[in-house]
């Protein structure tokens, strides 16, 4: 958590300072100057400058609540509003980095609806994108209060609503359909894996998504029923992969689930078999069986096929 909390901080501040303070020069009080220099005078400062530079200070020191008091401060006294989306920024990543990321995605979704167009909205997306992964991470034990599938999904919806061709929208989209591949929902995580292909198109991770889209459709064939055409989907993914990614870190686990699909697919193609027998259209059956021998890829079902075969030409 801690590494996962810190690596955060480096991306929404460190950003954010990149930019550069927007208004932090804004020195006029409008008719409450006396008021507003006794409150900053509370934290030894005289302008609304010095004091978010010690609430950065502060945040990266670690001592977040004395950050959170100050930036607070700054957000209530920053009257025409010269510094506000900096402000939120600063906010909503001290939120995460405190372990509050309820409240924070709740900032990012904000700053998204009344904020669309400011340049810091890609600061926010990478947060999004950060509190989409720690919501996801809930899965090990270490990070189980986090785990919230509903609201990573909101993160990373927020990534691809605001920030649709980055590389942080499709790491969304290939995390999206993964939680969907889980949940069983094999057509909504295939969407989203086609979604990649036509944003992320001959990337690494549109490679990922072809084994993840081979495993969806080979999941619609689970039980009995049999769907030829979703098999041949999962095996021109999978064979795709090994054939375009000779050194991809996913090949072992491409090939098992083509291997799979080959098993099914002899199974199935059996199946079909017996029911022809079954009907006594011996004609059909041998088609199929004829079929399954002239394909090496189902070689451990040649065995079976052979026999049937044998019989249906006996019947011939």
């Amino acid at each position: 958590m801690t590494k996962l909390l810190h690596s955060s901080i480096l991306i929404v501040f460190a950003s954010l300072l990149a930019f550069g303070h927007q208004g932090l020069n804004a020195d006029r009080r409008d008719g409450k100057e006396q008021r507003r220099n006794h409150r900053l005078e509370d934290y030894n400062v005289s302008t609304l400058k010095e004091l978010v530079d010690q609430a950065l200070w502060h945040t990266q020191q670690g001592e977040y609540a004395e950050a959170k008091t100050r930036f607070e401060l700054a957000i209530v006294l920053d009257h025409k509003k010269t510094m506000q989306e900096s402000l939120l920024v600063y906010m909503a990543g001290l939120e995460f980095q405190m372990g509050h990321a309820n409240q924070s995605l709740t900032q990012v979704r904000k700053f998204g609806r009344d904020h669309a167009e400011s340049p810091l909205i890609t600061n926010m997306v990478k947060l999004a994108f950060e509190l989409g992964k720690a919501y996801t991470l809930g899965e090990e034990p270490q990070y189980k209060g986090w785990f919230r599938i509903s609201k990573a999904f909101k993160a990373f919806e927020f990534v691809n609503t605001h920030d649709p061709y980055s590389v942080e929208a499709a790491e969304s989209l290939l995390s999206m359909a993964v939680l969907n591949m889980k949940k069983r929902n094999w057509g909504e995580a295939i969407a989203l894996l086609q979604d990649i292909h036509r944003k992320q198109p001959a990337t690494d991770i549109s490679a990922r998504a072809d084994v993840i889209l081979g495993e969806c459709y080979l999941g619609y064939n689970k039980g009995s029923d049999y769907d030829r055409r979703n098999l041949i989907l999962a095996e021109r993914y999978l064979k795709g992969y090994l054939d375009h990614y000779p050194d991809g870190k996913d090949r072992p686990y491409a090939q098992e689930l083509l291997d799979r699909v080959y098993l099914r697919l002899g199974r199935g193609e059996l199946d079909v078999a017996r029911y022809y027998l079954t009907a006594r259209k011996w004609a059909s059956s041998q088609y199929v069986l004829d079929n399954i021998l002239k394909d090496d890829h189902l070689a451990i079902h040649h065995t079976e096929a052979k026999a049937l075969l044998e019989y249906v030409e006996n019947k011939l």
